[in-house]
């Protein structure tokens, strides 16, 4: 439908009229507004087109601007005196008609006159009439004749002379100086004025004048064929440079010498451009072509001709040859394309358009003229077939698609058009054009697999990456996805997305250039995440191919990564050294300990750990050491290593090692020995108490032998010494200074045992004894921390008071006593083993009610209580602001009677103490104090003042005493006991506290620093006062209130899950302990 009203506004248009339009303008600057065209054709919203002579002008809408500076005197240098007219051809889209606009150009006052010459210098005979005249240089100006030189004027101070102004028959004005008095060189030889030129407006030019007085020069030359002044000839404008112009016009003078010989130059008043065009000969006065003379530039030109003599005063004669220039064919016609519908960065030669473009679609405007003013029409034709040319108006065609444009058949067509003009002789002019198809974006991009050269839109790769591999690391590298289309459709752009795309980067080589992806940053395999399989899954990247074309297109393809562990992490223990400790007792296979070790590589080849001892240290520093006694078993997790007994051990027979030093590895199994994991271990070996002790009676003057048995002799006296007695026993760390030595009772009243600085023992007797036989009973106990071992054995002593028997006597008696059991002395030997064991059956009781009860005793009106914890297990809270307690079920039966043993006010409450064995939390936030109260009722407790406390592993307290006699003493002396607080497991708790004065000399409790759980003994001996770890003793007070003092409840911790469970003891235990 577009098409056929194009075409019927074609056929309508045919041989009419071009609407024509006439507007006058001034002399503008660039960018002034001219005109609306809407307004000046009295249209309305059409969309203007410039088509020719468009360089200084141009169109924003319908408004018609200046593109540059418009100066009459530059577009019509050579039409001073004509209309300077502009023809503008503009096309109308909407109607597709062409309009001429008309300018007229008016001239401004914008040049001020010019003489060519300046200063100005002249020439008078000293004989010259009055009234003598001097042609003088006229000024020019190059504003049209409105603004032309209307007059001169002249300063004399002098008044010689005068001015007149000679119109010339081209109106032109030349000034004249007038003498006004007679000269006398000898008088004055030069004058100096000063002469003005005006225009027609307000500008003037003022040069200065030298009028100089020479001798006579009376004849001026005279013009020969230029009669009245001017004459006119006609050229034609092909005349070649150097041809002679058909005229012969010269100048005589009947002067004779200087004066009478002449010489040709130009009128200041000649314009250039007729200087440029015709050269004058100063001698002959011969005018030939200087420049070939065209008449589509100029067709008329004006010479101001001057023959002057060579007199001292020369003469002038004027002469003006008007030439005319007759016009030829002898232009081709111009070519001039303007695009309408092409593609931006199109111009008159090159044409940029679509594949898609419409067959039929206007693509261009050409106009076609010829400068040779001969009337003829013009015809044009284009060489291609794929497009057309259709004149619509006269020297008007419009170029159109004919046949479809295919980009990827040819990208460029290369045609020419050729315009002819009219003449008889025609010229024709070829104009080349060219027309670029321009690719649409049809095409998206395509992935080359590497290698076979096959494209796929999607397609997927399985890489491999190492962890070890560093940042820069190129992946995948010179891949290139292709597009067939060109230009920004076919140059290809790339992105990562993906969940891992954070982790790499592009890099394309140039612009639309293979693309590599490149690792961005070192990646850590063991800081991925695991999935729910166990596995580390495959990084997954998206790499995207986009080209630049409208509309976009793309392709993607998958990158699967699979991450490579290194071992790159050595393992490392849980702790870089360890201590453990075990008995003579321990069979083959025992454990002793275990180590354990991580490695934070994920897989499983790199994080399994293999453990061995060190070789070098394996076994003990001196070569006659057995090999170490110890072997590792792997764990099933492969994270630890058991370290088991691999031979049982005798502490006795192995005194040099009874404590091992070595060294254990963690290694994987593949590593090398840099990338080795070290731990050190101790193990010490820990005597038990096998062996009882022994004692021997070492010959004296007393001593005596019957039957290879010894025995003692003892005379009537007293305080003699019976016999040295030594102690041994075969356990290693009991020596003799660990044995001690008591006489039984059955004894002790005649006989003594005195020690010796050698460790030796001296059996005295003390008398009170008659005559007869004593088997005196000696106790020897080992002092072993636990299980100890004693022997008792019968010494026969016999007691010769009298004297009445002799040796031989005594030595049967002896002998007869040993086979007969005397019933002397085995009456004596079992009443002190009875003895012995009652003893030791009333202590042992007394320590388990010290251990396990409290023990009351008066203080005045108040009761005391030394409050004592069964097993290693119970724990005391001692936070004011908060703690956590249970209950275990691990008591024994008389124990499990459950006791309401706190009280609280707030959220406290109470726990039995044969709960499930899981254990009950019980709050105690808010609790006031945190005091503990006891039935029926309680006694006042408090803790002595505190500083600083600890919240790791709490520790069970014991009723502490120096020694008995200490003992004894402070219970005469004050209603005071001890008894140790919990404290924290670390060496650095240490709790300070102030005892009143009669418990100055309690001292801090010791604990072993290396045991698991802290030992107490009952007294503190030298033994226990030499370990290194302290906690402290804090003073039960049973005169004071309830509470927790301050300084230990600002040092709140949360406790162990334990339980807390105390024996409240009934009336009836307690009159039993009285």
């Amino acid at each position: 439908m577009r098409y056929q009203c194009l075409a019927l506004l074609l056929f309508q248009l045919v041989g009419g009229t071009i609407p024509t339009s006439e507007h006058v303008m001034k002399e503008a600057s660039a960018g002034s507004f001219l005109v609306n065209l809407d307004q000046q054709f009295g249209t309305a919203g059409f969309d203007w087109k410039l088509i020719t002579n468009a360089k200084g002008f141009e169109l924003k809408g319908a408004d018609l601007f200046t593109k540059s500076e418009i100066d009459r005197e530059v577009i019509c240098r050579n039409k001073k005196n004509e209309p300077c007219l502009i023809n503008l051809k503009l096309f109308s889209l909407k109607n597709q008609q062409i309009y001429d606009l008309r300018l007229t150009i008016e001239d401004l006052n914008d040049h001020a006159p010019v003489f060519d010459e300046a200063p100005i210098e002249i020439f008078f005979s000293e004989d010259a009439q009055v009234g003598q005249a001097k042609m003088l240089y006229s000024a020019t100006d190059e504003d049209s004749d409105e603004f032309g030189i209307e007059r001169y004027s002249l300063q004399d101070d002098s008044e010689t002379f005068t001015l007149v102004e000679h119109v010339n028959p081209d109106d032109t004005k030349v000034p004249q100086l007038i003498l006004k008095r007679k000269l006398d060189r000898e008088e004055k030889a030069n004058y100096e004025l000063a002469l003005t030129a005006f225009d027609k407006g307000d500008r003037s030019t003022t040069v200065e004048l030298f009028v100089n007085v020479v001798d006579v020069n009376d004849n001026q030359p005279r013009w020969q064929g230029c009669e009245g002044g001017a004459l006119s000839i006609s050229i034609k404008e092909g005349l070649a440079q150097g041809e002679r112009l058909p005229v012969d016009v010269r100048a005589t003078d009947a002067d004779e010498g200087l004066n009478g010989q002449i010489t040709y130059r130009y009128s200041s008043t000649t314009n250039a451009e007729a200087r440029r065009v015709f050269a004058l000969d100063s001698e002959t006065g011969a005018i030939s072509i200087a420049e070939q003379p065209d008449f589509e530039k100029v067709r008329s030109h004006v010479l101001y001709l001057e023959a002057v003599d060579q007199g001292a005063e020369p003469k002038i004669a004027y002469c003006i040859l008007n030439v005319n220039v007759l016009d030829e064919n002898d232009e081709e016609p111009e070519v001039q394309l303007t695009p309408l519908n092409a593609e931006p960065g199109s111009n008159s030669s090159v044409l940029f358009l679509k594949e898609d473009f419409e067959v039929g679609g206007l693509v261009a405007i050409v106009l076609v003229t010829d400068k040779d003013n001969s009337g003829q029409e013009v015809t044009a034709s284009i060489e291609h077939s794929a497009f057309e040319l259709t004149e619509f108006e006269v020297g008007s065609f419009q170029l159109k698609l004919a046949e479809p444009l295919d980009y990827e058949q040819s990208t460029v067509i290369e045609t020419t058009i050729s315009a002819t003009d009219g003449e008889q002789s025609p010229l024709t002019k070829v104009y080349p054009l060219k027309i670029v198809v321009q690719d649409v974006n049809d095409n998206g991009p395509r992935f080359r697999l590497k290698g076979n050269g096959h494209f796929s839109f999607s397609s997927q790769y399985q890489v491999k990456l190492s962890e070890a591999e560093e940042e820069g690391y190129v992946l995948l590298g010179g891949y290139r996805a292709t597009d067939e289309d060109s230009g920004d459709n076919g140059c290809i752009d790339y992105e990562l997305n993906g969940k891992d795309a954070a982790l790499f980067r592009t890099e394309v080589q140039g612009d639309c250039g293979p693309v590599s992806i490149v690792l961005g940053q070192k990646i850590d395999y063991d800081e991925l995440e695991i999935d729910s399989s166990g596995e580390l899954p495959k990084m997954q990247l998206e790499l995207v191919a986009k080209d630049r074309g409208v509309p976009q297109r793309s392709s993607t393809t998958m990158i699967f990564i699979e991450l490579i562990d290194e071992n790159d992490n050595r393992p490392t223990f849980g702790a870089s050294k360890y201590s453990f400790e075990f008995d003579e007792t321990s069979a083959e296979g025992a454990l002793i300990g275990v180590v354990t070790a991580e490695d934070e590589d994920l897989s499983p080849a790199f994080s399994d750990i293999e453990f061995r001892f060190k070789p070098e240290l394996s076994s003990g520093a001196n070569a006659n050491v057995p090999p170490n006694p110890f072997r590792l078993e792997p764990g099933a997790d492969k994270k630890s290593a058991r370290i088991v007994l691999a031979r049982k051990v005798d502490f006795e027979n192995e005194r040099d090692n009874k404590k091992w030093d070595f060294v254990i590895t963690a290694r994987n199994p593949d590593s090398i020995d840099a990338d080795v994991s070290e731990a050190h271990v101790k193990i010490a070996l820990l005597d038990i108490n096998e062996h009882i002790p022994t004692v021997e009676f070492k010959k004296g003057r007393t001593l005596r032998t019957a039957a290879n048995k010894v025995y003692a002799v003892v005379e009537d006296q007293i305080n003699v010494t019976v016999a040295k007695l030594e102690v041994n026993d075969e356990d290693a760390s009991t020596s003799a200074e660990d044995i001690t030595l008591n006489i039984l009772p059955d004894s002790s009243q005649f006989f003594k045992l005195q020690p010796t600085r050698s460790g030796k023992y001296l059996l005295n007797y003390i008398g009170y004894h008659d005559d007869g036989l004593v088997l005196v009973g000696i106790v020897a106990r080992d002092n072993f921390n636990t299980d100890p071992k004693n022997e008792t054995v019968r010494f026969p002593v016999y007691i010769n008071k009298s004297g009445r028997k002799n040796a031989t006597e005594i030595a049967a008696i002896v002998d007869k006593s040993a086979d007969e059991n005397d019933l002397f002395g085995a009456d004596m030997m079992y009443a002190g083993v009875a003895a012995v064991l009652l003893v030791l059956v009333i202590i042992l009781i007394v320590c388990c009610c010290k251990a396990r009860c409290w023990s009351k005793k008066k203080q005045g009106s108040q009761e005391a209580y030394n409050i004592s914890k069964k097993g290693g297990h119970d724990y005391l809270a001692n936070s004011r602001h908060g703690a956590t307690l249970d209950s275990r079920n691990d008591f024994e039966g008389n124990w499990t009677k459950p006791y309401q043993h706190m009280q609280s006010p707030g959220q406290l409450s109470y726990t039995s103490g044969n709960d499930s064995g899981k254990g009950e939390s019980i709050p105690t936030q808010n609790y006031p104090g945190n005091s503990y109260a006891f039935p029926a009722p309680p006694p006042a407790v408090s803790y002595g003042r505190a500083t600083e406390i600890g919240d790791e592993e709490w520790m069970t307290d014991s009723l502490l005493r120096h020694n008995t006699q200490q003992v004894s003493e402070m219970e005469e002396a004050a209603s005071d006991t001890f008894v140790a607080v919990p404290m924290s497991k670390s060496s650095s708790s240490r709790l300070i506290y102030s005892p009143p004065s009669s418990a100055q000399n309690y001292q801090s409790l010791s604990r072993r620093a290396n045991s698991q759980r802290p030992h107490f003994s009952t007294f503190l001996d030298e033994d226990v006062r030499s370990e290194t770890s302290s906690i402290s003793v804090a003073l039960l007070n049973a005169h004071t209130s309830p509470h927790y003092d301050s300084d230990i409840a600002s040092n709140a911790g949360t406790l162990n899950k334990r339980n807390i469970q105390y024996k409240y003891p009934s009336p009836q235990e307690r009159d039993e302990e009285k």
